[in-house]
């Protein structure tokens, strides 16, 4: 799968560059579209780009676990690329693994226009990678991934 392959090329170009990783996650507060209103300097890498808030859209959507299918699929679609949209129609929201993400996204990639974005979210039982790209001139999500427990 590319986002595999994705993920597994930044793990190896990020090894041992990170430093402390923060014990704070936990205390981060849950993502809100209000949360991500804020200016940054670079428009495709800050957490209020519109690739990065693409992927918090998206991670809000899917650990709403409380939704029915219908509904949690209504959320979601228009925030995927259609073919990645119809793959997730058949997603009971119940078995989705994570039920709130923290904090904000984190980029693991400087998307470019036309070019894959790779963002990282932590959610209350593991990671949640999104990918976005820009389609068409608007980003939307690719794909997804998710590992549990800390990564």
């Amino acid at each position: 799968m590319l986002f595999t392959a994705v993920l597994l090329a930044f793990s190896a170009l990020t090894a041992g560059c990170s430093g402390q990783q923060s014990s704070q996650t936990e205390q981060q507060p849950a993502i809100t579209r209000t949360s991500l209103q804020m200016s940054t300097v670079d428009p495709l890498v800050g957490p209020a780009s519109p690739p990065a808030r693409k992927a918090a859209d998206f991670a809000a959507a899917w650990v709403r676990k409380d939704l029915p299918a219908d509904r949690w699929w209504a959320a979601i679609a228009p925030l995927c690329e259609p073919g990645f949209a119809e793959a997730l129609r058949g997603t009971e929201p119940g078995t989705v693994p994570a039920s709130v993400v923290f904090g904000r996204p984190v980029v693991l990639n400087r998307p470019a226009p036309k070019l894959l974005g790779l963002y990282r979210l932590t959610t209350d039982t593991g990671t949640l990678f999104v990918t976005v790209a820009e389609i068409d001139g608007r980003w939307l999500v690719t794909d997804n991934e998710f590992i549990w427990g800390e990564w």
